[in-house]
C-alpha cells in the first residue's frame, strides 16, 4: 500500500466518506461537475489555489493536507512528551523505514486496544500463576486416581487430564495471534482494490501463456527475449523506434547469461 495518498485520491475520499455525488459536491461548492471530476482522477491536472482552498473548508480540513505538506487532517500541536513516546520510537517514526500510514490503521482499528490488552496481560505475566495453579491441581487429581486405580498408560482419562494442561506461552500467542489476524484482515480487505496492490493472477494460466509465447516464435532468442521483455512492461515493440530497438539489442546482449541461454536455445530448436 502507499504510504501517501495524492491530492486526487484526498479528495475522492473525503467526498465518498461524506455519501456525496459529484453533482450534490457541485451544487454544494458550485464548482462544475467536470472539474471536480477532474480533480479527483487526472494526476496531471492543476488545481487552481482558490478551489483547494474552497474544497478545503468545505471539508474541513487544511490545505497543507490537501497539498500534502502533511498527512494530518486536523492539525495537532501535541509534542512527544504528551504522547508518551520515547526518543527511539520518534526516530523511527521520523526515519521513513516504516509505512507510518500503515501503523496508523493498524493502532486506530477499533479492535486494536483488544490486541494491545491481551499483549499487556501476557507481557506482565499477571496470569501465569493462575494458570500453573490450575495444572497443579489437574496434576493433583491424575497422581490421585494413579495411586488408586493404577491405570495403564493408554488410560482414557489419564489422558484427557494431560491434555487439559495449559501451556501458558500457546495459550496467549494463539489469543493474540487472533487479535491481530483480525485486525490485518480488515486493513487487508479495505486496501484490496487499490491500483497499486497485487492484481489476482492465475499463474498456471500466466506460464503456460510463456510457453506458448516461447513455442510459437520463430525468431532468435534476443527477439524473444525482447519480445517477452516489453509484453511484460505493456510497452508494443513495434511501437520502438530502430535506434530504441537497436538499444534494446544491445543491452540484452551485455547479459552475462545470455551467451550460455543462447547456445542452449539453439540446441532446442535443432530437436
Amino acid at each position: 500500500m502507499k504510504t501517501k495518498l495524492t491530492i486526487q485520491e484526498k479528495l475522492k475520499d473525503l467526498r465518498v466518506e461524506r455519501s456525496l455525488t459529484l453533482e450534490q459536491l457541485a451544487a454544494e461548492t458550485r464548482i462544475s461537475k467536470t472539474a471536480l471530476n477532474s480533480y479527483e482522477t487526472d494526476e496531471l491536472k492543476d488545481i487552481p489555489h482558490t478551489v483547494i482552498v474552497k474544497l478545503a473548508e468545505y471539508y474541513g480540513v487544511s490545505t497543507d493536507y490537501l497539498l500534502g505538506l502533511t498527512e494530518n487532517i486536523k492539525y495537532h500541536s501535541i509534542g512527544i512528551q504528551e504522547l508518551k513516546i520515547d526518543d527511539a520510537m520518534a526516530e523511527l517514526l521520523q526515519s521513513g523505514h516504516i509505512n507510518n500510514r500503515l501503523l496508523c490503521e493498524l493502532a486506530t482499528h477499533p479492535e486494536f486496544s483488544k490486541l494491545m490488552t491481551d499483549l499487556e496481560i501476557y507481557v506482565d505475566g499477571l496470569i501465569n500463576l493462575q494458570i500453573q495453579t490450575i495444572n497443579s491441581a489437574l496434576d493433583a487429581v491424575r497422581q490421585r486416581l494413579s495411586e488408586q486405580f493404577h491405570p495403564d498408560n493408554g488410560d482414557y482419562y489419564m489422558k484427557l487430564l494431560d491434555a487439559s494442561h495449559i501451556e501458558d506461552d500457546d495459550y496467549f500467542l494463539n489469543i493474540i495471534q487472533n487479535d491481530l489476524k483480525a485486525v490485518i484482515s480488515d486493513i487487508r480487505a479495505r486496501h484490496k482494490k487499490d491500483t497499486e496492490n497485487a492484481a489476482d493472477i492465475n499463474i498456471t494460466d500466466k506460464i503456460n501463456e510463456t510457453f506458448d509465447d516461447i513455442n510459437n516464435y520463430n525468431g532468435n532468442l534476443l527477439d524473444l527475449l525482447m519480445y517477452y521483455f516489453c509484453k511484460e512492461i505493456r510497452l508494443p515493440l513495434s511501437s520502438l523506434s530502430s535506434e530504441e530497438i537497436q538499444t534494446m539489442r544491445a543491452l540484452f546482449q551485455r547479459s552475462g547469461r545470455y551467451k550460455s541461454e543462447a547456445r542452449l536455445f539453439r540446441k532446442g530448436r535443432k530437436k
